[in-house]
């Protein structure tokens, strides 16, 4: 993985010949700065500007994919004409998406989410720091805000319910300072982009992320995508890096 920096140009040129060009961005950590509530995030607002530009160009297709419900990201992402897909793929406001049989199948094992999510409600739900977010297709235990001392509680509280559950078809699944559970079917972020990419009949992409899950976007579109990883000190499946969400607004201004 190269600093972005070195490549720049390159970078620019490879994009700007696409004629049809899909743009696939991550929410948070990468449009948005990552906040200690993550019901304060905001999209940066040269992003939103620029963004509004690419999704009035022609040959332009804007994507935001995010972890975040589709209700929760529709009222973050101002941008007319963008897709949007959250719960790692399982929502989309385009239907394309979401009309794969694994999607389906993932909607039969939300009862078991519904469960789990009242047995950490009465056992941690109530603690500081801790925040339970039910999106419906997917459970997040988020712990940002956790001393150190609670946080190894929780960690033992959280392993006997996964224990208690190893037999249910249920994914756990790490992200910064958060737990996610998920129905355990063949859909995630990667599989979503891929099917996004061939229903907008694309010929390239630029896909960014900071995340865990955003390296199944980087893995699955690596030969038909510019990958970047958005923050530093990781290993990762992209080709490219970038410092944040400032420098990916100067690479899409420089798009524009």
């Amino acid at each position: 993985m190269k600093r972005l920096k070195s490549g720049r140009a390159e970078v620019l040129d490879r994009l700007r010949s696409a004629k049809r060009l899909l743009l696939l961005l991550d929410f948070d950590g990468t449009l948005s700065l990552i906040v200690a509530d993550p019901k304060a995030a905001r999209m940066e607002p040269t992003i939103e500007r620029v963004l509004r530009r690419l999704a009035r160009t022609k040959g332009r297709k804007v994507a935001v994919i995010s972890g975040r419900a589709l209700r929760d990201l529709r009222s973050r992402v101002r941008v007319p004409g963008a897709i949007l897909i959250g719960n790692h793929g399982l929502e989309s406001t385009d239907r394309h998406v979401t009309g794969h049989p694994e999607v389906l199948r993932a909607r039969h094992l939300r009862p078991l989410l519904d469960i789990l999510h009242r047995k950490l409600h009465v056992t941690v739900g109530h603690w500081p720091g801790v925040r339970l977010e039910h999106k419906g297709w997917t459970l997040s235990v988020h712990y940002r805000g956790l001393s150190r001392e609670r946080r190894l509680l929780l960690e033992r509280t959280l392993s006997y319910y996964r224990h208690k559950a190893s037999g249910q078809p249920l994914i756990w699944r790490r992200g910064k300072q958060v737990l996610e559970v998920r129905p355990d079917v063949r859909w995630d972020k990667g599989r979503a982009a891929e099917r996004l990419y061939k229903s907008v009949r694309a010929d390239r992409a630029l896909v960014c992320g900071d995340d865990r899950t955003d390296e199944d976007m980087f893995r699955q579109l690596r030969n038909k995508a510019v990958t970047v990883r958005v923050g530093r000190g990781v290993r990762s499946h992209a080709q490219y890096r970038i410092e944040g969400p400032r420098e990916l607004a100067g690479l899409l201004e420089e798009l524009c």
